[in-house]
């Protein structure tokens, strides 16, 4: 990750560009963050340029079988936002998005697509129908 470090005599304050991070660098700390700044014209030194983790973009791909009733959660890692594809191969489910009491039925004549803020959804529980059925799924970070 990279490291920053302020040799200046005041405080340097920063905001990201989409206004959701303050970051306040003060005079002789070192500040290790997960994404780049422009240093140079903070007034900034680089102390150490090792790169910021690359996030995995799949947060959910895979094939599943559920029996009658079967339920299962999928929680999704902390992010902003998410795109949901879910494709019933054979039988039904039913979805709960989140703390949701509400479901949605899907079954092989539908499919499921939505990009939802992380907040809204950060799991997901799905149940098997009448006769089991196997899905796909693929939930994505999106930017």
């Amino acid at each position: 990750m990279p490291t920053f470090r302020n040799d200046g005599e005041r405080s340097v304050t920063y905001n990201s560009p989409d206004g959701k991070d303050i970051i306040i660098f003060d005079p002789g700390k070192n500040v290790q963050l997960v994404h780049w700044v422009p240093y140079k014209k903070l007034g900034l030194t680089l102390v150490s340029e090792s790169y910021p983790p690359v996030p995995n973009a799949v947060l959910i791909s895979d094939n599943f079988k559920f029996s009658q009733g079967m339920e299962r959660r999928f929680d999704i890692e902390q992010c902003e936002r998410y795109s949901l594809d879910i494709y019933p191969v054979s039988g039904s489910v039913k979805i709960y998005l989140g703390a949701s009491k509400t479901a949605q039925y899907l079954s092989t004549s539908s499919e499921y697509h939505n990009v939802f803020d992380w907040q809204i959804a950060p799991y997901i529980i799905i149940v098997g129908g009448a006769g089991g059925a196997d899905i796909d799924i693929q939930a994505t970070l999106k930017k």
